[in-house]
């Protein structure tokens, strides 16, 4: 059940998006990325790069 929440609060902040997202319920469904969750990601990478 965690990753049911975790997948809801990245979709509430709008870092993920469904890929049929007239299906919710489809067995195929799967997730991407925004545009905002991928800033939100290589924001993240850069600080690790810089200690390198």
């Amino acid at each position: 059940m965690g990753d049911l929440k975790t997948i809801r609060q990245l979709r509430a902040d709008g870092l993920i998006d469904r890929t049929l997202p007239d299906k919710p319920q489809s067995r195929l469904q799967k997730y991407r990325l925004t545009d905002k969750g991928r800033a939100c990601l290589k924001a993240r990478e850069e600080p690790a790069k810089d200690k390198s």
